[in-house]
């Protein structure tokens, strides 16, 4: 692993969530790593399939 910014992307039917890191190896078994960035969107795309039958409505749809 080289040092440098990572990120991680979480997509689910309730929500996106979106975290960067800054990591730093030590040696070759201890990485240091500091949050740069955390971001949560609800997107509630499942109450569509509950209600509606629908995989995504017209509605959730980011334009």
């Amino acid at each position: 692993m080289k040092s440098g910014y990572y990120a991680g992307i979480d997509i689910g039917t309730n929500g996106a969530r979106l975290v960067i890191k800054d990591a730093l190896m030590i040696n070759k078994k201890e990485i240091e790593s500091i949050e740069v960035q955390k971001v949560r969107i609800p997107l509630r795309l499942g109450v569509d399939v509950y209600n509606n039958n629908l995989v995504i409505s017209e509605k959730r749809l980011i334009k």
